[in-house]
């Protein structure tokens, strides 16, 4: 018997965050594959992280660190490729990655609290409703 164990509070508030900063990377892009340039919607829209969470943990709902992909540029091109995709990605946004890379390898970062992370959260929903009303505006 496996014991399921229940997820916490802080949990919870990063997975949200993670699924509203794709949201608003698929918002930015004009729900638009970064690479093929392909109109993508539902499933086959994905955000992908630039630089790896395994990397930094604070860029994982960073927006700027997550580009939109349709399913098989991510899946064939984006993790089958790593080095081959982070070359692509420095040729089309250097200065992005660079900037990226800088905020990886800060060692000033540090663990966030639940109140800072709930303050992100707050920040991120209101910059994807401006995405969402720009988006309706058009």
């Amino acid at each position: 018997m496996t014991i399921k164990r229940r997820k916490t509070n802080r949990a919870k508030l990063i997975i949200k965050m993670v699924r509203l900063a794709k949201d608003i990377a698929k918002a930015r892009d004009d729900y638009t594959c970064v690479r093929c340039k392909k109109k993508v919607t539902k499933v086959n829209c994905q955000g992908s992280h630039i630089i790896p969470v395994s990397k930094s943990k604070l860029l994982q709902f960073d927006p700027d660190n997550i580009d939109t992909l349709c399913w098989h540029c991510h899946l064939s091109f984006w993790h089958k490729n790593p080095l081959e995709a982070t070359a692509w990605f420095r040729s089309v946004d250097n200065d992005r990655y660079e900037r990226l890379l800088k905020k990886a390898n800060d060692p000033n970062t540090r663990s966030l609290k639940e109140f800072e992370l709930t303050e992100i959260y707050n920040r991120l929903q209101i910059i994807y409703q401006q995405y969402v009303d720009n988006l309706q505006k058009r």
